[in-house]
């Protein structure tokens, strides 16, 4: 009788638990308001084609906007700059079919760097314009779909940086330590995904990096710091499959972690504290995000793809948090959009988000600026 008792409370419990985790308290986020931005189309595919994928954006210590993105069907990487005239877009490396696992930084002097992926000779590629303004690109690493998940980041001494997962299961850092001269090391055993997003920041002399591990049924987020040559990591949260996308910033010294949890579909807000590290949650109904934090103003940024009703229609939102207060807004509903998105910010009064559209099978831009040259309307 006592070990039937005993079940029951353990079933009990259980249901308890459920029931405690499926009320889970939302934060005060409202319905979501109109835009004040302008929304464009800066590049369309067609009926047969499609452009816009992995857009990644970067603002230079002068304001002017980096862009780059991927035309998947003439397997192209594309680059565009936004200056007071508006866009200017062009082909950066045409050779082969490349442009995947796209990412982007700006140096110390203003100058794009582009990591990405030739897919026809299995190549991890680093590009860069020359003296002369030309596109140039070297190898970084060799490998079946390496560079899923790129970042990459120059630091305060002018040195580019390259964080990737490649197949065998292994988190890598390249570091660019001359003229197609890469220093690589394995940071940690970790499976990624093509459609990873890990998150690098330079703070207080070291690297440090949000990224997942996964075996193919569950995931872990992970935060990483790498000091020099010497790397440490811990486990953030394994809970309903986390990590698959993720934002790190930082606020009074201590780490935050914007990321998606995969079960729910969820954006959670990881804090640690003095018991370890927990998660908030801010909405359900979540795909995609890019989010991005202003220190100075102590703001911070969350564009993201609403699945819609049924994962069917999914449109294009952004929450900012200021003052302990969230603002919602609804910036593009005419979707499915944001299945690939960024967003960048510069000195909280010119925001962008880059994003791919499927009923234009191109790349739509969002910009709530000074700079905006547009009528005002979509197109």
């Amino acid at each position: 009788m006592k070990q039937i008792h005993h079940k029951y409370n353990k079933l009990f419990l259980c249901l308890l638990g459920l029931i405690a985790f499926s009320c889970e308290k939302k934060s005060r986020i409202p319905a979501p308001g109109a835009s004040t931005g302008v929304v464009s189309v800066l590049d369309a595919g067609g009926e047969q084609e499609k452009t816009g994928w992995w857009p990644r954006m970067a603002f230079d210590q002068k304001g002017l906007l980096h862009l780059a993105y991927c035309d998947v069907t003439k397997g192209d990487l594309r680059y565009g700059l936004r200056n007071a005239q508006g866009w200017q877009l062009e082909t950066a490396i045409s050779k082969g079919a490349v442009g995947k696992y796209i990412g982007i930084a700006v140096d110390n002097t203003n100058k794009p760097v582009i990591i990405f992926y030739d897919q026809d000779k299995k190549i991890l590629r680093y590009a860069y314009k020359d003296a002369d303004q030309v596109w140039q690109s070297e190898r970084i690493a060799w490998g079946l779909e390496i560079g899923m998940g790129g970042e990459i980041i120059v630091d305060k001494d002018n040195i580019v940086h390259a964080f990737y997962y490649i197949t065998s299961g292994q988190l890598i850092h390249a570091k660019r330590i001359g003229p197609k001269e890469w220093q690589k090391k394995a940071l940690a055993d970790a499976v990624g995904s093509f459609t990873v997003r890990i998150s690098v920041r330079e703070y207080r002399d070291a690297l440090w990096i949000t990224y997942m591990d996964w075996d193919l049924r569950n995931s872990r987020l992970h935060l990483g710091k790498l000091d020099g040559d010497h790397f440490e990591s811990e486990k953030i949260t394994g809970r309903l499959n986390p990590g698959w996308r993720s934002y790190l910033f930082f606020t009074d010294n201590e780490p935050q972690i914007i990321f998606t949890q995969g079960v729910k579909s969820q954006i959670r807000w990881a804090q640690k504290g003095p018991d370890g590290w927990s998660s908030k949650l801010l909405i359900d109904n979540v795909g995609n995000l890019s989010a991005h934090y202003e220190q100075k103003q102590n703001v911070l940024y969350i564009a993201y793809e609403d699945y819609g009703v049924g994962f069917k229609g999914s449109n294009l939102r952004l929450l900012e948090y200021s003052n302990k207060i969230w603002k919602h807004t609804l910036i593009d509903q005419e979707g499915p959009a944001g299945t690939y998105l960024d967003l960048a910010v510069y000195q909280n009064r010119d925001l962008v988000m880059a994003y791919y559209v499927e009923p234009i099978r191109g790349l739509r831009i969002y910009e709530e600026s000074s700079q905006v040259t547009h009528n005002g309307k979509k197109q």
